[in-house]
């Protein structure tokens, strides 16, 4: 399901309030790097930062995928990092544009 996605909402808690945000792009938005691993890419957007200096400050996210025509959700709780790593955010580029991860 999360390879058929392309739409994403993520939610974060910061030290103050909470965010959600959407986030969409061709279906697999959401890259799996392994069995523990999920890798979704912060595409230039509204130029807020909002998530990413939430999960600063608190690591604990939850995604909720969609695909279309599908009556299912997937939820995933886990705890996130932000990488730089050129090799996990290569593949993430859309249009030669791989934006802010």
């Amino acid at each position: 399901m999360i390879e058929l996605s392309p739409f994403c909402i993520v939610a974060t808690r910061g030290p103050t309030d909470a965010d959600v945000s959407p986030r969409g792009d061709p279906p697999g938005i959401v890259k799996i790097v392994d069995n523990k691993r999920l890798l979704l890419p912060d595409r230039i957007g509204n130029s807020r930062l909002d998530s990413m200096v939430n999960v600063l400050s608190n690591p604990l996210v939850s995604l909720l995928f969609l695909v279309p025509c599908m009556g299912e959700t997937l939820r995933v709780n886990e705890t996130a990092r932000i990488t730089d790593d050129e090799r996990l955010l290569a593949p993430c580029a859309v249009m030669t544009k791989r934006g802010l991860y």
